[in-house]
């Protein structure tokens, strides 16, 4: 335990807090994909067009 000004915390504590962050950021990630119910493209051609 360390101890600060404002109390004690654990060493320990921020890593498994970031840690955790990052699988639950991950699992988003997959659960909430950026093509849902889309068809993905086959070649360059049916990609969409943009104007500009």
């Amino acid at each position: 335990m360390m101890q600060t000004e404002q109390g004690t915390y654990s060493v320990s504590l921020p890593y498994i807090l970031m840690g955790s962050l990052t699988a639950v950021a991950g699992l988003l990630s997959l659960l909430l994909p950026e093509s849902f119910g889309m068809p993905l493209p086959d070649t360059i051609s049916h990609m969409q067009q943009f104007p500009g």
